[in-house]
């Protein structure tokens, strides 16, 4: 059975705002989850908890480490696995942005306030264990 694993601690507590705005921008090191083995396919790892009242604007996902072979991940939260980034190359130079493959559910003025969000491996694809990327959520806080 998949497993899911909890790398929020890990992967920093990085946190901007300024007013209403927010900018949340995490690290996610795929050789540091599960003991150095990664993701396999139907795994999740959570690393980030929306602040409460978190409208999402934007998701700016960029390549540091590219995983050296072809393979995809996902952005998503419980709900929707893939809302935020769906079957996306995983294996892009690095600071290459990382863009949207048009299967993502989530759109700008969505309500993601107190949602664990997670990162993980679509069905039917490698290990995700070298791949490094750097995701920013952009957003505001709705009174």
């Amino acid at each position: 059975m998949p497993g899911t694993y909890d790398i929020r601690d890990s992967v920093g507590r990085n946190r901007s705002q300024f007013t209403k705005r927010v900018e949340i921008t995490k690290v996610i090191d795929f050789s540091t989850i599960n003991g150095g083995v990664g993701l396999a396919a139907g795994e999740t790892a959570d690393f980030l908890e929306t602040p409460k009242g978190f409208v999402l604007e934007d998701i700016h996902p960029r390549s540091v480490t590219p995983q050296g072979a072809a393979s995809q991940v996902n952005i998503g939260t419980d709900a929707i696995t893939d809302g935020l980034l769906a079957a996306a190359d995983a294996n892009l130079a690095a600071g290459t942005v990382i863009a949207p493959t048009g299967g993502e559910s989530y759109v700008p003025g969505d309500l993601l306030g107190e949602t664990l969000i997670h990162v993980g491996v679509p069905a039917a694809q490698p290990t995700l264990d070298t791949a490094v990327i750097e995701v920013t959520l952009l957003g505001y806080i709705k009174e």
